[in-house]
């Protein structure tokens, strides 16, 4: 068997939040219209996580335990970004993203970062809505960052193409 290619993580990622989508079919208007987080989000900022619930189908008769799926739980971790109070244009992740915003995370993969969206293009579409925010200790030789709370709040949309 041939080795397959593989795409590299570094660079091909773009992140937007967009308050105003639609989330079965979001335009590429809609997804550049958002506030673009790809190079404000710190590599481990983030997280994309899940479980799923086993279910035990024990019956009378049975000598062994059988399982099923259960629910499936979704969610991110705290997203982490870069802070600048000093410059608004360079803030727009911390002042476009207030806790109690209700808006979307979407996610491309595979594209460089600085390409826009564009129709056809897959992302995944998170509904969620950003909580509390921690500017978090200052380090020795780093930049500010800030912890943000993101809660999902509907089903998420994987691989959903642009319109």
């Amino acid at each position: 068997m041939a080795r397959p290619a593989a795409v590299a993580a570094d660079g091909n990622i773009r992140v937007a939040f967009c308050t105003t989508l639609t989330p079965a079919a979001p335009t590429a208007a809609q997804l550049n219209a958002g506030i673009d987080l790809s190079f404000y989000l710190t590599p481990d900022g983030l997280r994309p996580a899940f479980d799923e619930a086993k279910i035990t189908d024990d019956r009378l008769a049975d000598t062994q335990t059988f399982e099923n799926r259960g629910r499936v739980t979704k969610s991110l971790d705290k997203l982490r970004y870069v802070n600048n109070p000093t410059s608004a244009p360079d803030n727009l992740a911390y002042s476009g993203m207030p806790p109690g915003t209700v808006g979307y995370l979407c996610v491309r993969y595979g594209v460089a970062a600085a390409t826009a969206f564009i129709a056809g293009q897959k992302v995944d579409v998170w509904p969620i809505t950003v909580g509390e925010r921690l500017k978090e200790p200052p380090e020795a030789n780093s930049v500010l960052h800030v912890s943000q709370s993101a809660f999902v709040t509907n089903t998420v949309g994987e691989d959903i193409t642009v319109a």
